[in-house]
């Protein structure tokens, strides 16, 4: 999905220099949007590698995000972002925008908040984070484990639904 930005991570790994590896998950859920993508992969120089990986079973999203040295997400907009949740949840960094409800607990640790969606922004946030020695990168995980633990441990707003519900409640 084009919102989900991951035009925006590839535009920005044009201009880097440093090896990346970079594994694509999700649906081709718009076959444009998908050969921009893969038209973008092509043109990117040799020490940034790329791998269409599809969906994962969400039985295994957590264990498959462990394996990685942090999400990148440049969204236009989430209205929770369960992705988000279950990489901090796995002590999985997470890099994003400050268009997701996680803005506050990422800036607190576990994440970088990147301004906005424009490449250069991207390149410059994923070369610091290349750029990390080992030690500084195991800690900003440990960061995102203590994210996810904070969050989880906050008292969390009633749903919607069920708002409705006791208000419906009362009325009778």
């Amino acid at each position: 999905m084009e919102h989900k930005g991951l035009d925006v991570v590839l535009k920005a790994l044009k201009g880097i220099d440093s090896k990346v590896s970079l594994d694509i998950y999700g649906p081709e859920e718009d076959p444009a949007y998908a050969a921009l993508c893969k038209e973008l992969v092509a043109g990117l120089p040799t020490p940034v590698s790329v791998e269409f990986k599809g969906t994962v079973a969400p039985e295994a999203a957590c264990s498959t995000l462990a394996a990685y040295d942090a999400l990148l997400m440049p969204t236009a907009g989430e209205n929770f972002g369960h992705v988000i949740a279950e990489s901090l949840s796995v002590s999985c960094p997470v890099f994003t925008t400050p268009s997701t409800p996680w803005t506050e607990i990422l800036q607190s640790g576990g994440g970088i908040v990147v301004k906005d969606r424009e490449p250069e922004s991207w390149l410059a946030a994923i070369d610091r984070f290349v750029a990390l020695p080992a030690p500084t990168r195991a800690q900003l995980r440990l960061e995102a484990g203590n994210a996810y633990r904070s969050w989880k441990g906050q008292p969390q707003k009633p749903h919607v639904w069920t708002t409705a519900l006791q208000a419906g409640q009362r009325r009778r």
